[in-house]
């Protein structure tokens, strides 16, 4: 295996992330006990937790999943443009593709009608149901034939307005510039120097929701001190978030990751699972981020959906919300802001989008891919070759680690103050500040796919025994030649410090230069760190004694490779999640789908709880 460096501050950002919140949920533990405690974040266990996905689906994946077909869809890739750009498409889902062949028949009819007469049935009822290689490359023929008719800002808007995801991939600097990025204040100016803006937005309830709020039995009984909750187990009693409930509307990775940090730090968390959501990777995505958590079948489009939830509010009291569809999306749905507020004054509300709640593009909706497209990390990553995606989640982890941030701090809020508040965060501001070392520093150019480094002082060599990465502060200039056996390279800079420095390492092993650090005493300023596989790290012992890799088996699916929390909280520590719930049905009451507290005392609270008894078994049945 060749290592390959990246630019993007992928470990930093998600250990700062870990820390905030472990620190936010010390900070509640106290306001109960009146107790400090320390926080610890072992960035090593961050970089570890970044590969989740990656253990997930390459250490003996369940065979039901066939994951190495997701990635061969044609439907989720960039393109060519007329103008020498490129468009980056999200269409993974058979909505999505049927959208995109209703607008083409319009945008370019004859390209569409060639790019109809390669779909097998199969993909077209499925996008990632690719049927072959020849098929996959028929398809992504026919859509280079599509897009090379239109400039990549046409097809942007044009295909934009038709509800799909499809973004110009853009460099970061043009991102910078870029009328979404500066109208919601992602890009922000300090002292005339362009930096990534807030991560996280978080906003007072509204006045007139505080005017009328009083504290009554109801609203005391949503407080930590008059919970007695029905915990998900094991469960630690000293959890934080112990007796906070949260309703979890969110889908795919970057909302799920949110509420599986708030059920590691004890809370209960009920997710309502959209009936129609379904896709072969959906399973998968399923049990990484929504362990711990319980599940119940919910059709917010059913037409006794707002009694039902009415009713869902009556029984479990949520303190959160969270929620990640397109802007303006929630309303219909009768799961916005004004409508839950109005049945708990005091409710953390929490949005997750693509793009933010302000600015030109608050209404497009966005995955993964299209931030990273929109924001230059794919044009960084691919270089000459043209965009690729980066084959990490991380504006998806890092957004949903960013919004567990804000509702910890709301909760703190709200247990001081009494009010409730909105939490907003977004994946391209998350893009953003990934890219922050590179956007802040002109000078410094961005590593492409297969580069060793940036800088001599800042790569991987290969020793005498393999792949080392090596790094020495760049602020003195003459730190490189005080090393033994390095002193030779005083003078030489740019490529030809790293051609020598090249020849050189190969002449020791990795534990020989480390030893050669140590003699001079240069450890805080010189590092030098073997360079470890995916595979090897899955397999190290220590990982696996400590729980951050583990097999387990998960209901309904089989055994699978889940990675551990990196957050260790020392008097309140983070909880042991319980395998992912079957979607849609609660592992407590099964196969019963309502997860609840013990029935309500009230007549009326009664009723509506074998109201929702008898739907949800009818649910269930019908659903078979």
């Amino acid at each position: 295996f060749t290592p390959q460096f990246t630019s993007l501050s992928l470990i930093g950002v998600v250990s700062a992330a870990q820390a905030a919140c472990g620190l936010v949920a010390a900070l509640i533990a106290r306001e109960r006990d009146g107790r400090g405690q320390a926080v610890e974040v072992v960035r090593s266990d961050c970089a570890l937790s970044l590969l989740e996905l990656n253990a997930l689906f390459t250490q003996s994946p369940p065979v039901q999943w066939a994951t190495l077909t997701w990635g061969a869809t044609p439907f989720i890739d960039p393109f060519p443009t007329s103008d020498g750009r490129h468009i980056y498409l999200h269409a993974g889902l058979p909505k999505h593709v049927a959208r995109l062949l209703s607008a083409l028949d319009t945008l370019a009819p004859t390209e569409a009608a060639a790019l109809r007469a390669v779909l097998p049935s199969a993909t077209l009822a499925d996008p990632t149901a690719v049927t072959s290689a020849a098929s996959a490359w028929r398809i992504r023929r026919a859509l280079c034939a599509v897009f090379s008719t239109r400039p990549a800002a046409q097809w942007e808007s044009e295909l934009s307005e038709a509800g799909l995801c499809c973004v110009t991939v853009n460099e970061a600097d043009a991102w910078l510039d870029h009328p979404h990025a500066t109208e919601s204040a992602q890009v922000i100016s300090v002292d005339d120097t362009t930096s990534p803006g807030l991560q996280v937005q978080l906003s007072a309830t509204p006045g007139e929701a505080r005017a009328s709020r009083s504290i009554t039995a109801a609203t005391a009984k949503r407080r930590w001190s008059a919970r007695s909750p029905a915990p998900v187990k094991p469960r630690d009693d000293t959890a934080p978030l112990r007796g906070i409930t949260v309703f979890d509307f969110t889908q795919v990775i970057a909302g799920p990751a949110c509420t599986r940090m708030l059920a590691r730090l004890g809370a209960r968390v009920l997710r309502l699972e959209n009936p129609d959501f379904d896709a072969p990777w959906v399973e998968a995505f399923h049990v990484a981020f929504n362990a711990g958590k319980r599940s119940l079948g919910f059709d917010l489009r059913a037409p006794e959906a707002s009694a039902r939830l009415q009713a869902l509010f009556d029984i479990h009291s949520p303190d959160v919300v969270v929620q990640n569809l397109r802007h303006g999306a929630a309303a219909p749905l009768g799961i916005d802001e004004p409508t839950l507020r109005a049945l708990a004054p005091d409710l953390v509300y929490t949005h997750l989008t693509a793009y933010g709640d302000s600015g030109p593009w608050a209404t497009r909706p966005g995955w993964e891919q299209t931030a990273q497209a929109a924001t230059g990390i794919q044009a960084a990553f691919g270089g000459e070759r043209g965009p690729e995606l980066f084959p990490i989640a991380a504006n998806d982890l890092g957004t949903g680690l960013m919004a567990a941030f804000g509702v910890l701090c709301s909760l703190l809020h709200r247990r001081q103050t009494g009010e409730g508040q909105r939490v907003a965060t977004c994946l391209s501001a998350t893009a953003l500040l990934l890219q922050a070392e590179v956007v802040l520093d002109p000078d410094r150019v961005p590593a492409r796919r297969g580069e060793l480094g940036t800088a001599p002082t800042e790569r991987f060599y290969r020793a005498k025994d393999g792949w080392m990465l090596f790094y020495a502060d760049p602020s003195s200039p003459e730190l490189l030649a005080s090393l033994p056996g390095l002193e030779a390279v005083r003078g030489r800079t740019g490529a030809e410090a790293s051609a020598w420095l090249e020849r050189t390492f190969a002449t020791d092993t990795v534990r020989g230069w480390q030893d050669r650090v140590a003699r001079v005493g240069l450890q805080d300023r010189v590092a030098i760190v073997p360079y470890t596989t995916p595979k090897q790290v899955f397999a190290d012992p220590v990982a696996r004694a400590s729980g951050l890799i583990h097999r387990r088996n998960v209901p309904g699916v089989g055994e699978v490779t889940e990675t551990g929390s990196p957050l260790q909280l020392q008097r309140t520590p983070v909880v042991e999640l319980t395998p992912a719930a079957v979607r849609g049905r609660d592992p407590q009451s099964y196969p019963a789908p309502l997860p609840a507290h013990d029935p309500p005392e009230s007549p009326l609270a009664r009723l509506r709880w074998a109201q929702l008894q008898m739907r949800g078994a009818l649910a269930l049945v019908l659903t078979r």
